[in-house]
């Protein structure tokens, strides 16, 4: 009987086949132990400048004064610190929502063309905050 094993080993994928009842060799394991060393250190440093470039776009997020909201496809999936300010919403409550939320009924019609089009110009409509007013700039700029 013969076992056919599969390991990943980024990007490549390797099968290994071998009898079921062999026993891998001193040496084997060891080129194991140090295939596993060499990952575990690839993953280390991956996850290291991972947390260096999410600090960074942090950081610069929450020094920005405008309110920033990252989407895709029109569903909120976070924002920055002055969003959270200036609309009253947590970073947990805009999850999920739709970029049309915050928009005003009068610009909701606009705002949702421009999304679905996909408009990367600069274009002014009135935004309301989770209280239903008109944030300190009811005015805002989109692209």
């Amino acid at each position: 009987m013969v076992q056919v094993s599969l390991t990943t080993i980024a990007p490549a994928l390797r099968f290994c086949i071998s009898p079921v009842n062999a026993k891998p060799t001193c040496e084997e394991l060891e080129q194991r132990g140090r295939d596993l060393e060499k990952r575990v250190s690839e993953l280390k440093r991956a996850e290291v400048s991972l947390q260096a470039r999410e600090e960074k776009s942090r950081a610069f997020s929450e020094a920005a004064f405008e309110a920033i909201f990252l989407s895709e496809k029109g569903i909120c999936l976070g924002q920055n610190l002055a969003a959270e300010k200036m609309f009253g919403y947590t970073p947990s409550e805009v999850i999920g929502m739709t970029g049309t939320d915050w928009i005003a009924p009068e610009s909701r019609e606009m705002v949702r063309n421009n999304m679905l089009s996909e408009y990367e110009k600069l274009y002014e409509a009135i935004a309301l905050r989770k209280d239903g007013a008109p944030p300190s700039l009811p005015k805002f700029r989109a692209r």
